[in-house]
């Protein structure tokens, strides 16, 4: 689940962008405050994945924010104010959102913040091979450019209704697609990457450890990431079953 905090003063439009975003069922709003001070405690407790940011707020600047944000969350800025976009932009903003948020626009943004990112594809690594043998790619986009990403550096992938989130090997987060998880099966050979009912993929051959913390909760760990899968009893059930009929095979 992408996570976002919200940062403006106006209850009014906090509250509608609230309501806008509750529209993606991936993203999560895990915050909401009126202050760049209240953000940086906030922040001081959660890191989220991304930023809603107003600029003129009574106590401080939304640009003042940005120096203590780590380089995995992006930032959006939503104003009233068009003259701030140079400067948004030139300290790295995602997007600049001109108040009213049109829903469209909002749409075009979480794309932006979905594509993947082409630094994360290794053009040297060894692409998988589909049940014919085949080599096995997808493409993305990411600012109208098309980049390739090799089958066998995704780790897992969860599905999130009409979207995907897509664990990329050493990246720091996972990439949002706008495809189904049922899309991503037709296309990965299920010997490699099996289904876990309705929310996840996964490469079994990039799982490094399996925490059996309780009967409600595993944890997986895959080879160069870093954050952990989380799957329910139903799901380590299976698990257990293709782990167990990957070990006899070998």
């Amino acid at each position: 689940m992408i996570t976002a905090l919200l940062v403006d003063d106006e209850p009014l439009a906090i509250r509608y962008l609230a309501e806008l975003l509750a529209g993606y069922p991936w993203l999560q709003v895990v915050g909401m405050v009126k202050s760049v001070s209240e953000a940086r405690c906030f922040l001081e407790r959660r890191i989220p994945d991304l930023i809603f940011l107003d600029v003129e707020m009574p106590r401080g600047s939304g640009l003042d924010l940005l120096p203590v944000l780590p380089p995995a969350t992006k930032v959006v800025f939503v104003t009233a104010y068009e003259s701030y976009a140079v400067a948004a932009f030139a300290a790295g903003a995602l997007d600049y959102l001109v108040k009213p948020v049109l829903p469209d626009r909002l749409g075009l943004t979480l794309e932006r913040f979905g594509s993947c990112d082409p630094d994360t594809v290794d053009p040297e690594a060894e692409s998988p091979a589909g049940e014919d043998g085949k080599t096995t790619t997808v493409f993305c986009r990411k600012e109208g450019k098309a980049n390739l990403i090799n089958l066998s550096q995704i780790a897992w992938i969860e599905g999130l209704q009409n979207y995907t989130r897509v664990q990329i090997r050493g990246a720091s987060q996972g990439s949002l697609f706008r495809r189904r998880l049922s899309d991503w099966a037709v296309e990965l050979p299920e010997s490699a990457f099996p289904r876990l009912g309705r929310s996840f993929i996964l490469q079994l051959a990039l799982i490094r450890n399996v925490e059996w913390r309780s009967r409600d909760e595993t944890l997986l760990f895959f080879q160069d990431v870093t954050e952990p899968v989380v799957i329910s009893r139903t799901y380590s059930a299976r698990l257990k079953t293709l782990l167990m009929r990957g070990a006899s095979m070998e």
